[in-house]
């Protein structure tokens, strides 16, 4: 493929939107960024619990998630009796309007039912 000709294409959409599209790669990956729309903020754990996910496919779908701009990871504090601080996800304002814009676009009548900010 000649890279002129790809670049002259892929610069007439913004890499952020490139990356949160690319981030969504596979069923798993839309699966859990679809959990923490509807869940909200979620404990690493949980998100590998409720999806029966093994330690490392959980990080590899957050970080891409994270990579694609649709998801932020957070620690709380550490506690006394914990040894280490706990990983939360939630969605970032790009995941909620990326996903807003394709039910818009392409399902208008099935919006997601959001709280307007």
């Amino acid at each position: 493929m000649d890279e002129n000709t790809m670049n002259k294409y892929l610069d007439l959409v913004p890499p952020e939107i490139r990356d949160a599209a690319a981030a969504l790669h596979d069923e798993k990956h839309w699966a859990v960024y679809i959990a923490l729309l509807e869940n909200g903020e979620t404990s690493f754990s949980a998100i590998k619990d409720e999806f029966d996910l093994e330690s490392t496919q959980t990080i590899r779908i957050l970080n891409d998630l994270t990579k694609g701009g649709l998801v932020a990871q957070y620690t709380d504090d550490l506690r006394e009796s914990e040894r280490r601080a706990r990983s939360f996800y939630k969605v970032t304002e790009i995941g909620e309007d990326f996903i807003e814009s394709l039910m818009g676009w392409f399902l208008p009548e099935k919006l997601l039912n959001r709280p307007q900010r």
